[in-house]
């Protein structure tokens, strides 16, 4: 059986053990006797192959062709471009020594990906990129599971996360490199390692700022800090403590739990961060080396500099699918006496849980924010109901000020008049709103208003209805 074969009989297993658990599932029952001793064997079969893959790895006393693979590969090279084709895919391929395997292996391409790994910021906290995937990739166990108390004959309710509703969508990475033709020769065996270098580093780059761009890099690629403008959170141009440890609180209070906690930030974000004191005249910063707040911290470009994103990374699984391939033109490029060497294989990066990650960016300007816009209240009449609301302001001048107006403000009652800034012009506060109706009606209306100088009012239109005693 090939690795190819044998890749694709697991996909087909796993399959089979999906549509298992999915037929159970429409029909509202657990797996039954036999039907669980067929998962079963279809999961140790799996296991099998998984492990066949593991006894089978190469390890580096196997691997000593590493002058032969570059001595091919700079004779192929050669022998492309004197052929006169105006491009030629490239291969280098060494035998794999096993008698249960009877197969090729790509060489250049295990290469670049050996050489792309330690580029990517997941590789920071440990995580690996899924390679030579074919099918579904294989989504890691993470989640939480509710705990539930029930009586005795009561049915449990599912509280996983369903895996089976989330899918990889392959997308193809193109990249083109330059190299100069005085290193075309057959006894250059040092061309090899720079093409794998120069196309695993911008392969490399493209993935980082896939993962961790703010905005989508092109039509439906989106990374793990693509959010939507109110779930962005404002920070100060020189973030403080307490607002680096708000968006591992984000996170946090989403119920999410995560071993592969990090930061990601620019240079000019880590400068501010270096020289910012945990509080006044405090001599520990708020970034120190490459932690902070008790987590790594990675230093990338890659996102832009008024923003920082904090999250736990193992929700997010970055796919590599099927094999690589390599074209040279020498003809595009020749009046700049350079040859293009373009590879191409597919990627895809899948958020498993979108709120594992947050996002900060500096806001310049004075800002009202809050986490609701609208309320609408139901109570009876004359029995009050409330509601709160967080209200926060940054870069203020003065304190923010809460009023009511509308047809029916006599029944809404503000816990505060006013919010008093902080030393370092911020307001981090809960105003309750209470509504006590004197009347039954389908409309009572009425607004709130934050206010302070400089800031773009926050307007919090409430709504009621009232029924009779």
């Amino acid at each position: 059986m090939t690795e190819k074969e044998r890749l694709d009989k697991i996909s087909q297993l796993k399959g089979d053990m999906r549509s298992m658990l999915t037929k159970a599932e429409g029909e509202k029952r657990n797996l039954t006797e036999d039907e669980q001793a067929t998962f079963d064997s279809l999961s140790e079969e799996v296991r099998m192959h998984i492990n066949f893959f593991k006894a089978n790895e190469m390890t580096p006393e196997k691997k000593k062709e590493a002058a032969n693979v570059r001595a091919i590969f700079a004779r192929n090279l050669a022998d492309a471009i004197e052929s006169g084709n105006r491009s030629t895919k490239i291969e280098v391929r060494g035998t794999i020594d096993s008698t249960d395997i009877d197969d090729t292996i790509p060489v250049l391409y295990k290469d670049v990906l050996h050489a792309l790994e330690p580029k990517l910021i997941i590789n920071q906290v440990g995580i690996k990129m899924q390679a030579n995937v074919q099918g579904e990739p294989m989504w890691p166990t993470v989640g939480n599971v509710e705990a539930q108390i029930k009586g005795e004959n009561a049915e449990l309710s599912d509280s996983e996360i369903s895996f089976d509703k989330i899918s990889a969508s392959p997308k193809r990475a193109g990249v083109s490199i330059r190299v100069s033709r005085r290193a075309i020769n057959q006894s250059n065996l040092d061309l090899y390692d720079i093409v794998v270098e120069k196309i695993a580093s911008a392969i490399a780059m493209l993935l980082n700022k896939w993962l961790v761009s703010p905005t989508a890099i092109a039509e439906g690629v989106e990374g793990v800090f693509v959010k939507n403008a109110a779930a962005v959170i404002p920070m100060s141009k020189q973030p403080f403590l307490d607002e680096i440890v708000g968006l591992e609180t984000a996170v946090l209070n989403s119920n999410v739990n995560g071993m592969n906690g990090m930061y990601v930030l620019g240079t000019a974000m880590r400068g501010r961060l270096k020289t910012k004191p945990i509080a006044p005249n405090h001599p520990a910063m708020v970034l120190t080396g490459n932690e902070m707040n008790g987590y790594p911290v990675v230093t990338s470009n890659v996102i832009p500099a008024d923003y920082v994103g904090f999250g736990f990374f193992e929700y997010a699984v970055i796919s590599q699918f099927g094999d690589f391939s390599l074209v040279v033109d020498p003809y595009t490029l020749a009046r700049n006496n350079e040859i293009r060497f373009t590879g191409n294989s597919e990627y895809d990066i899948t958020v498993l849980r979108p709120e594992a990650f947050a996002l900060g960016k500096v806001e310049p300007n004075v800002k009202i924010y809050t986490d609701k816009t609208a309320v609408a209240f139901e109570s009876v009449v004359n029995e009050p109901v409330s509601t709160q609301v967080v209200v926060k302001g940054i870069n203020l001048t003065e304190a923010i000020a809460a009023a009511t107006t509308g047809t029916d403000k006599a029944m809404i009652t503000l816990s505060a008049a006013s919010f008093a800034k902080d030393d370092l012009g911020k307001v981090d506060s809960i105003l309750t709103i209470t509504y006590t109706p004197t009347a039954a009606a389908t409309n009572h209306a009425a607004v709130v208003t934050l206010s302070s100088a400089g800031a773009t009012s926050v307007v919090i239109n409430l709504t009621g209805v009232a029924t009779a005693e």
